[in-house]
This record gives structure tokens, C-alpha cells and sequence, in this order.
């Protein structure tokens, strides 16, 4: 009888070991998602220049990037990035040795729901203008 008894509380004992496991696990939080990868645009300006903008998150903000290459040293172009119609970043810049070009950084809050950026670079001789846009 007493090795009766003990074979049932040994297998009590042997389930429910399994099933806290399986309670835990199943109770755990989810794991965070997986990074969003950076996203990237590229095009021309109206007179030729190229453009490239890109996205991506830096530690629950998002590092927007804007580059205009015009191939010429000492241009000077006024740079205006938005998020969603905000303004997030304005400079003047002014293209550097060897390639002719400059880069603006910025880093700005991850708002709810899709993050809609535009650059627009506009050279303040020329005029001409370049306007590059990414999603995130």
C-alpha cells in the first residue's frame, strides 16, 4: 500500500513540474520585436545633383539623414527635413571637399503610426532644388 501511495505522489509530483514549466512559458511576455530595419530613398535634384535620405530607429527615436552630392565645392543650400508636415530640422550647408557634397543628421521623436519625411535642399544661387522623401 505504501508503495502504491508513493508511486501516485511521485507522478503528482512528475506533472506538475511539466505543467508549471508550461505555465510560465505560456505566461512569459512576448519577446520584443525585431528591429526595423533603416529605409533609404534615392534620387535627382532639378538640375541634376543627387539626393539620398534615409530612416531608421536609434533608441526609440529615429535618425533621419539627408545627403545632396552637386559635385561642386562651396555651394551653399538651405535644408528644411519634416516629419508629418513638422519641421524637425533647418540648416544651411555648405558642400564640402573631395566629392561636392553635405550631410544634415537629425534625430527625432517616433511618432504613433507611420513617419513621413521630407527634405527639401535648395541651393541659394541656383535654386535648384532637391526633395527627398522615405517612410518609416
Amino acid at each position: 500500500m505504501m508503495g502504491e501511495s508513493m508511486n501516485k505522489k511521485s507522478w503528482t509530483v512528475g506533472m506538475m513540474i511539466p505543467l508549471a514549466v508550461a505555465t510560465i512559458v505560456a505566461t512569459a511576455p512576448a519577446a520584443s520585436a525585431a528591429p526595423v530595419p533603416p529605409t533609404q530613398a534615392n534620387g535627382r535634384c532639378s538640375a541634376g545633383s543627387l539626393w539620398t535620405i534615409k530612416a531608421k530607429p536609434d533608441n526609440g527615436r529615429i535618425e533621419v539623414e539627408l545627403q545632396v552630392d552637386s559635385n561642386r565645392i562651396g555651394e551653399s543650400w538651405t535644408v528644411r527635413i519634416t516629419d508629418n508636415g513638422e519641421l524637425v530640422s533647418e540648416d544651411t550647408k555648405v558642400t564640402l571637399p573631395p566629392s561636392g557634397s553635405f550631410t544634415v543628421q537629425t534625430l527625432t521623436a517616433d511618432r504613433a503610426g507611420v513617419d513621413h519625411f521630407e527634405g527639401v535642399a535648395r541651393n541659394t544661387v541656383t535654386d535648384q532644388t532637391c526633395t527627398a522623401q522615405v517612410d518609416l
